[in-house]
């Protein structure tokens, strides 16, 4: 019997055959449209931050001092009056309050309270003595006069006690009573030496980003500064690497020559500073100084501020009258209290709040 001849398998027109499992082929895998992708990212990013620290950058160079010298030209002497104002409320609200816990830590009246602290305060106690520093030694001290120091010459029998009381105290505590760091405490653990790669790549970043060796430090440049500090003290070359790559990466070409995960990180801590700034840029955009440097005409301003200013000096004014008006019941006599007490009350959430 002939043995039967097998047929070849045909290959399917349009597929390919895979490397088989197990396999150590090598795949070329296209990575252009992923660098491309990045880079597009990486740019995007960069440009908004840039404009982000502009509109920061304009605000606090421009705005804000422009407003501060228009606002103390226009309410010099308002502000004045509030700022007199706020001092004498609070001196007011030391005494109530003072008034106020005097009265309920001794269960006595407000009127007994506040004479009491007037008093105190017109003939204030003598100061205490100094007490003895905290972690000094009893031993250290002199002992005293009679039994163990009849001649006031040094004494065996202390000195023998001393030894023993010492030798008690170290094997109950772990430590003897003149010691100001227990013998059991953990001391805190030792950096690793920095590697050949981390001095490299701060040495680099110090010859790029040091202040003596920059004409104009940028605020970008400082903050990479301080992080460089903090990666070399941690030991993070990832950290340091990336920094270093920032300082590059201004150069023609040199983003064509990242790696694209390096560059993907770049933009996730551009974006991460992006957010931070956009988050400050929000609160500040509530000031009335915002934009004061494009303003054509400030009158509408002006009247504004004006009639808040107005509005928090009355408040102040009427809330200080009042507590002047309850110390001054305080103060009043026994015998010619009148029968009617002030509308004040020490409740008031004005006052509290």
């Amino acid at each position: 019997m002939k043995p039967r001849k097998r047929t070849p398998k045909r290959s399917v027109k349009g597929k390919t055959s895979g490397p088989k499992p197990g396999s150590s082929a090598i795949i070329p895998v296209n990575g252009t449209k992923v660098r491309n992708k990045a880079k597009r990212a990486y740019t995007k990013a960069r440009q908004d931050l840039d404009l982000a620290r502009n509109e920061k950058e304009r605000y606090e160079s421009t705005d804000l001092p422009a407003f501060q010298r228009w606002h103390t030209r226009h309410f010099g002497q308002l502000l004045t009056q509030i700022r007199e104002t706020q001092q004498e409320l609070e001196r007011k609200r030391m005494l109530f309050f003072e008034v106020e816990s005097e009265a309920m830590r001794q269960n006595i009246s407000h009127r007994l309270a506040y004479q009491r602290i007037m008093e105190r305060r017109k003939n204030p106690p003598p100061p205490e003595p100094e007490k003895t520093q905290p972690g000094s030694s009893p031993w250290e001290e002199q002992p005293p006069h009679g039994d163990f120091e009849p001649n006031g010459g040094s004494n065996p029998d202390w000195d023998e006690m001393k030894d023993v009381f010492d030798e008690f105290f170290e094997d109950v505590f772990g430590f003897r009573p003149g010691d100001y760091a227990p013998h059991h405490s953990e001391a805190a653990p030792e950096k690793p030496e920095p590697t050949h790669r981390i001095k490299t790549l701060y040495r680099s970043i110090v010859r790029r980003l040091h202040p003596d060796v920059q004409s104009e430090m940028s605020p970008e440049k400082l903050e990479w500064w301080h992080q460089a500090q903090t990666a070399y003290e941690e030991r993070d070359v990832e950290q340091l690497e990336m920094i270093l790559t920032l300082c590059e990466i201004e150069t023609p070409g040199a983003v064509a020559l990242t790696s694209v995960s390096l560059l993907q990180r770049i933009t996730q801590q551009l974006r991460s500073t992006l957010r931070s700034i956009k988050r400050e840029i929000k609160r500040l955009k509530d000031s009335p100084a915002w934009n004061f440097s494009e303003l054509a005409n400030p009158e509408r301003l002006r009247r504004e501020i004006k009639r808040e200013h107005e509005t928090d000096l009355e408040a102040m004014r009427e809330l200080l009258q009042a507590i002047d008006e309850q110390i001054a019941h305080w103060a009043e006599p026994p015998s010619s209290r009148k029968s009617r007490r002030p509308s004040f009350h020490p409740d008031h959430p004005e006052f509290l709040f």
